[in-house]
């Protein structure tokens, strides 16, 4: 198979790692499972040609009764002297593009599969697997913290709201971090000021910036980076329920900032303000 990369003048790691992803994607589409990528004059783009090339080959199949091979095996073609710094580079390729994966699959699910409390045990199996500190804020502790704005837009759902704090202490004791924050509202229905029904299903996706959290957290424990990072989630779902918050509403965020509720469909800052 031959794939194109565009303009030889503006060749970079982007263009080769759609090109890699769009072949893996073709590939198994027609079910050849063992791949040769030849990149002999091409040594510097293996990292980009194999994080494209397993991303391309990621499919969403939980529910689908047939499901489609998966690529099992790739082999990288590089010149003999090349071979230490390929593999490193491909290893690295594969970490990130895994972490994306393991990601892009808890977006994918649905939201009575993934909701706070799953996602708080996914989040707590991922720190047991990569060796990362996690925390996890259920509702009694949001209360105790007063985490006003979380606990508001999960009011309405049977479901209640966590937030959830990942360390990775590859830095310096003394080492400020660095802090990833992202909201993961499993579904948002709007709440009261509920959404029109067209599309509502793609609500599912509003939990994907805390997902991306998830998702960096795992590549940056995984590659060992010599950095202080924080990751922290804060996950919740928006429903009409009856005792879900309402417009004109004033809460009081973990700040001590007071907000009067306008539109209860503009819950992410309020969850990131806690957060």
């Amino acid at each position: 198979m031959y794939v194109g990369l565009g303009d030889r003048a503006q060749l970079n790691s982007t263009a080769v790692r759609s090109a890699a992803g769009s072949a893996a994607l073709v590939l198994r589409q027609y079910g050849h499972n063992k791949v040769v990528m030849v990149l002999e004059e091409r040594t510097e783009f293996v990292e980009a040609a194999v994080e494209g090339f397993v991303l391309g080959g990621y499919r969403y199949e939980d529910f689908v009764p047939k499901k489609t091979a998966e690529i099992s095996e790739l082999v990288v073609l590089v010149r003999k002297e090349d071979v230490t710094g390929a593999r490193k580079a491909a290893e690295r390729g594969v970490v990130l593009a895994e972490s994306i994966n393991a990601a892009r699959h808890l977006g994918n699910a649905p939201g009575n599969i993934i909701y706070p409390e799953t996602l708080a045990k996914h989040a707590l199996a991922l720190a047991r697997r990569a060796k990362l500190q996690c925390k996890v804020m259920d509702e009694k502790g949001l209360r105790a913290g007063k985490f006003g704005g979380i606990l508001s837009v999960g009011s309405g759902s049977a479901r209640s709201p966590r937030l959830i704090a990942l360390e990775h202490l590859g830095g310096g004791k003394n080492e400020a971090p660095l802090v990833f924050i992202g909201k993961a509202i499993t579904f948002d229905s709007g709440g009261i000021s509920l959404k029109p029904p067209e599309k509502m299903e793609e609500m599912i996706f509003d939990k994907c910036g805390g997902i991306a959290v998830l998702g960096a957290m795992e590549s940056i424990a995984r590659l060992k980076i010599k950095r202080n990072v924080v990751g922290l989630i804060a996950s919740a779902e928006n429903m009409p329920g009856g005792g879900a918050f309402r417009p004109g509403d004033i809460i009081q965020t973990r700040s001590g900032v007071t907000v009067e509720i306008v539109n209860t469909d503009a819950e992410g800052r309020l969850v990131l303000a806690d957060a």
